[in-house]
């Protein structure tokens, strides 16, 4: 058994049952984790997509502008 600071004992059943709620909330903030880092990396693919617009349009802009 396990004597906590107040001095009253842990048992056996409760030190599994933290253990297991422990293992919960790491499992949960794994998922979440992953599903953020998936949104991010949908979220960059994105930003990296407009500046490829973006550059392109400013290179027509440059070339019309060149033309004239």
């Amino acid at each position: 058994m396990n004597i906590l600071d107040d001095g009253t004992v842990e048992t056996y059943q409760e030190l599994q049952s933290d253990r297991d709620r422990l293992h919960n909330i790491y499992i949960q903030q794994t998922i979440e984790i992953n599903k953020l880092k998936g949104e991010l990396n949908n979220a960059l693919r994105e930003v990296n997509a407009l500046k490829r617009d973006e550059l392109e349009l400013l290179t027509a802009v440059n070339k019309s502008l060149s033309i004239k």
